[in-house]
């Protein structure tokens, strides 16, 4: 059987609301608007930051923390 999934591969949050959960709420609402869709399984691609201090072009596909 083929489950319906979907993946979110990337979020883009302006400078101005950065590090204050934007790219949470983003994602929760992505897995329940998937869920509402039918799909069955989201999927994402966090990158673990290799710094203390990313540069946030490196960021743009979510950190695990986030997720």
């Amino acid at each position: 059987m083929i489950f319906p999934s979907g993946p979110i591969s990337c979020l883009f949050v302006k400078r101005g609301h950065r590090r204050q959960g934007v790219s949470a709420l983003l994602l929760k609402a992505a897995v329940e608007f998937a869920a509402k869709q039918g799909a069955k399984i989201v999927e994402g691609y966090p990158v673990e930051p290799t710094m203390e201090k990313m540069p946030d072009p490196f960021l743009w596909h979510g950190v695990p923390s986030g997720i």
